[in-house]
């Protein structure tokens, strides 16, 4: 199996890890991993990494993301989404009182540079244990806050009253371009406090990670490793990443731990640098007045 990666739209219901061990049997090898972990609830796009396409995800795990999401008002939840019991729930008149107006207000706030609590409910690691495993035995857990980024958090549609039982909700679908680290789930929950009636999330759908959309990506129903696409290494770096092109003595100097002259303008981010043949030799950036390889791709990963 050659590099690459594998598009997946995964599935309610599976893990990301579940998806990874599909993965590992499809392609034939065990050099296979994920690029951002979705919650089984969530479904969309997951990268792939396979065989020397695994040192790439290490760049890709940072680039900015995008949801398609359902926010609950009228309800808190131990998980911020539907997977859990709810722990708070607000009133029929206090929910059936806010409208689209309020909402947008509301959304201001959560726009551009914020600090977000992380959903306690979460793969963190707290002094060495998983957050959810302390929330599962009982342990009251509230992470610190972490700065990230909302690019654009827009509303779909007009909001909508559902009635449950005896509980009235007002559901709204939305758009969210953000920085990785996100919690999608603590979005929800923060907006639901801020309208001062809870809130959770109820459906959740990553479209895109970076430059790669979810519309270009298979579905594990009946995906077998004849029909299994994989994208070359080479290709997927040049979708994603600014591309310089080596000389052959620039190539030569990287593969053996050499560092290289800069070309015209200084970057700040990793730069995928390219045979002349157009493979993909390493990930490099500009270290003071030249450049240095931040991993190095073996020849045969373009294979």
């Amino acid at each position: 199996m050659s590099s690459g990666l594998v598009l997946i739209d995964k599935p309610s219901g599976w893990t990301s890890h579940d998806v990874v061990a599909r993965l590992r049997k499809l392609a034939g090898t065990r050099r296979i991993g994920h690029a951002g972990t979705l919650d089984p609830m969530a479904t969309g796009l997951l990268l792939i990494g396979v065989n020397s396409a695994t040192k790439l995800l290490t760049f890709l795990v940072g680039e900015n993301k995008t949801y398609e999401a359902t926010i609950r008002l009228g309800a808190s939840t131990i998980t911020d989404d539907k997977e859990s019991e709810f722990v708070d729930v607000a009133s029929t008149d206090a929910v059936s009182v806010i409208t689209s107006s309020h909402i947008e207000v509301a959304l201001a706030s959560f726009r551009g540079p914020i600090s977000q609590r992380p959903s306690s409910v979460s793969a963190i690691k707290v002094d060495g244990q998983r957050a959810y495993d302390r929330v599962r035995s009982g342990e009251d857990v509230k992470l610190v806050e972490r700065p990230v980024t909302i690019h654009k958090f827009e509303v779909i549609g007009a909001p909508t009253l559902v009635t449950e039982g005896e509980n009235t909700f007002l559901d709204f679908d939305a758009v969210i371009d953000c920085s990785s680290g996100t919690y999608i789930r603590a979005l929800a929950r923060d907006l639901g406090e801020a309208l001062g009636v809870g809130g959770h999330l109820t459906s959740l759908r990553r479209t895109k990670i970076g430059s790669y959309d979810v519309s270009s990506a298979q579905t594990l129903e009946n995906l077998t490793p004849e029909t299994l696409e994989v994208l070359d290494i080479s290709s997927a770096a040049r979708l994603q990443f600014v591309a310089r092109t080596l000389s052959v003595q620039e190539e030569i100097d990287l593969r053996h731990g050499k560092r290289i002259a800069q070309v015209g303008a200084t970057a700040k981010e990793p730069v995928a640098a390219f045979s002349e043949s157009g493979k993909l030799v390493a990930m490099i950036v500009n270290a003071g007045e030249s450049v240095k390889s931040l991993v190095v791709f073996a020849e045969e990963s373009n294979d």
